[in-house]
């Protein structure tokens, strides 16, 4: 959920951390109040790089009621970072990618590289303009990742479909006049055990009626092997 934020009223704030977030790496720096931006911070995602960026706050006199931290909403890859911050008692805000590069292009034209890329997110939080995003119910949260799963996996599942068919109707184009289902229990079970026309042409007609039968519960019968295996012999 994304929530426009004021952090300008949080009170007196000394330090503005930028952490601009990688797949393994993140690089932090932070601005105070003087303008002035610290030297930048490589870590790393695991436990070790979180002591390491704790311990680079400290050396620099960023205590928890005077810090703000920020990074931007890249991927996943943020949210065990946010977690533990927040865990720690920072104030954690999370930015929307698309704000920060609409400053970049008309504020900070220099700041382009990703080691830079801190230094902008610092300057943001400074201006006190952005969006943020708020951590989701648990729950909400991991639904929403399970859907998103469940699509991908849909969209791949009708990519393979289309494949397949494609194929089909290259190398057997009389198959699917056997089955309403391509993709049903009968159908299945034949490519499965028997994928080339050759194979089904050569097949024991009682093989291949057994074959039909056993996932169709005898829907398919002795006369509906004897067709597709005729297709099979005279397939073009």
């Amino acid at each position: 959920m994304f929530l426009h934020g004021n952090w300008g009223e949080l009170g007196l704030i000394k330090h503005y951390v930028g952490i601009d977030i990688g797949k393994q790496t993140h690089v932090a720096c932070v601005l105070n109040a003087e303008n002035a931006f610290s030297k930048h911070l490589h870590f790393n995602s695991l436990r070790p790089g979180f002591e390491k960026l704790l311990s680079f706050l400290a050396s620099l006199g960023c205590s928890k009621g005077e810090t703000i931290i920020g990074c931007e909403a890249t991927g996943h890859y943020w949210l065990t970072l946010f977690e533990k911050l927040k865990g720690e008692g920072f104030t954690v805000f999370v930015l929307n990618p698309l704000q920060v590069h609409s400053f970049r292009n008309e504020n900070i034209r220099s700041l382009k590289t990703d080691d830079r890329d801190c230094e902008l997110i610092a300057t943001v939080l400074r201006f006190g303009i952005g969006v943020s995003a708020e951590m989701p119910n648990e729950s909400l949260y991991q639904l929403r990742e399970l859907s998103r799963f469940r699509h991908d996996l849909v969209r791949q599942i009708s990519s393979i479909k289309v494949k397949v068919l494609s194929v089909l109707d290259r190398v057997f184009p009389e198959y699917q006049t056997i089955f309403r289902n391509i993709f049903g229990l009968a159908s299945t079970a034949v490519l499965t055990q028997y994928p080339t026309v050759e194979a089904i042409a050569a097949l024991d007609i009682s093989k291949l009626t057994k074959v039909l039968e056993t996932p169709s519960r005898k829907r398919f019968s002795k006369a509906q092997a004897e067709k597709l295996q005729q297709h099979a012999r005279h397939s073009d």
